[in-house]
């Protein structure tokens, strides 16, 4: 699948609320309760698509993580680049105001290099 090609809507979706954090990754729980109406089979099937596309990568959490958590999924450099070049990068800021009121999570998420 090219990197060219546009993102299904889930897909967008993901990747935007991923982006929307102060790590730029999220877990499969946390994506969840983000989705109005996901469950968490869509979010795996999401991610499934952007790991394709290298838009996403697992990263484990220094401190651990939760068994209940799981591992974090953090959007990558080429992610960024897509987003900005397709046009929907600024949706971001749409997502991150929604959340950042609720986002006590941040504290032991893990956050890749390029952040």
């Amino acid at each position: 699948m090219s990197n060219s090609t546009p993102l299904p809507p889930e897909e967008l979706t993901v990747l935007q609320q991923i982006l929307a954090t102060d790590t730029a990754s999220l877990s499969i729980p946390e994506l969840v309760t983000r989705g109005s109406s996901r469950d968490e089979s869509e979010v795996r099937n999401a991610l499934d698509g952007l790991g394709r596309r290298e838009f996403v990568v697992v990263l484990e959490s220094e401190s651990g993580y939760d068994d209940a958590q799981g591992p974090f999924y953090a959007a990558t450099e080429s992610a960024v680049d897509y987003l900005k070049r397709a046009g929907r990068y600024d949706e971001i800021s749409l997502w991150y105001g929604a959340f950042d009121a609720v986002s006590s999570e941040s504290r032991s998420r893990p956050s890749p290099e390029w952040v």
